[in-house]
């Protein structure tokens, strides 16, 4: 049956929210092989009348993490958006103990804009980022840990440019094309 949690955000608040048992992984992969589910388990989840039936049962699963394996518009996006609105809205998690992260600026802020359909407001406290702003986040945070002073900053485009032209002392066309390579060389990992 459902366990009772005390409501996350509501510090000794006598509020408790109600949650579907969490799924175990062979419980999880067994329901997504058989496509067998608990409809029980989705009984006034309104959050979530719009998924398909895998979908449902994953963005139902809050318990823990959760990674979904699935093909190019199978609804990953879709669902785990629902699944921290479902978190947020239905059980009383905290925006800001959420953290959504995915590898596209354009994939965050499509992410930020369907959980801001989702919950209003409440989508604005929610840290959602890249791996790279994530990265730069951390470290903004914890500079000192890193030897860095705490007013760095990262080189933009420009700045990257004429450095590379005054440290090696070529033309901003060989300039442009050096970081165009390095860039290259950084997304397929040839060194």
């Amino acid at each position: 049956g459902a366990r009772e949690l005390p409501a996350a955000g509501r510090s000794g608040s006598a509020a408790a929210a109600k949650i579907p048992p969490p799924l175990s992984a062979a419980a999880l992969q067994l329901l997504v092989r058989t496509g067998a589910a608990q409809p029980s388990l989705f009984a006034g989840q309104r959050l979530l009348d719009g998924l398909d039936e895998m979908q449902r049962l994953a963005a139902a699963s809050i318990d823990g993490p959760l990674l979904i394996l699935a093909g190019p518009g199978a609804g990953k996006t879709r669902t785990l958006t629902h699944r921290i609105a479902h978190m947020i809205a239905d059980h009383g998690v905290a925006p800001e103990a959420c953290l959504a992260i995915t590898f596209t600026r354009r994939a965050a802020q499509e992410m930020k804009e369907r959980l801001t359909t989702l919950l209003g407001a409440k989508a604005a406290a929610l840290p959602i980022h890249t791996f790279h702003s994530l990265g730069l986040s951390i470290l903004k945070t914890h500079a000192e840990f890193a030897g860095l002073p705490a007013d760095f900053r990262l080189a933009d485009e420009s700045e990257q440019l004429d450095l590379l032209r005054q440290l090696l002392d070529v033309s901003a066309v060989k300039a442009r094309s050096l970081l165009r390579a390095i860039s290259l060389a950084k997304r397929t990992q040839r060194s």
